[in-house]
């Protein structure tokens, strides 16, 4: 059997293609050159203050997230790659500040919680600043929040 001279540089080709078509990508389980990345969480809690003392606190909860309306699967949240200083708690994210959490854009409704201070409910209009386009993709430039709660 005689290989035309067609034959050996296509299947040259499509050998190349397949091994630069797996290469791992920038992140476990990210195959391919057309992945999606974010660089940072889209909500960032820098920092939360007592709004009488101005006393930096440590660690927030938050019993309940809505994005467009619909609960946030918190646990799927705090399993992305991107959640920094977040865990969940009995079905609670405990933030140890600074942390961050959140992929999806939309309307968020946060209803936020810390030992000795009033509950806090806040709506966010939440996206990201930057989408670098093309293959690979990624977005970054959440939103940095700074946070003052009353005291009880």
């Amino acid at each position: 059997m005689k290989l035309s001279t067609l034959t050996v540089p296509a299947a040259l080709a499509v050998a190349l293609l397949a091994v630069v078509g797996c290469d791992e990508g920038p992140g476990p389980g990210a195959y391919g050159p057309c992945v999606h990345t974010y660089e940072e969480p889209l909500l960032w809690f820098d920092q939360a203050v007592d709004s009488e003392t101005g006393q930096e606190l440590y660690q927030l909860e938050f019993a309940g997230v809505r994005l467009d309306g619909a609960w946030l699967d918190l646990e799927e949240e705090v399993d992305r790659e991107v959640a920094t200083g977040v865990a969940l708690i009995d079905g609670t994210l405990v933030c140890e500040l600074p942390c961050g959490f959140g992929t999806q854009a939309g309307e968020y409704a946060l209803f936020v919680s810390a030992e000795g201070y009033e509950d806090l409910a806040l709506d966010l209009d939440a996206d990201y600043e930057v989408f670098e386009g093309g293959c690979p993709s990624s977005n970054s430039g959440g939103l940095d929040l700074e946070l003052e709660l009353q005291p009880r």
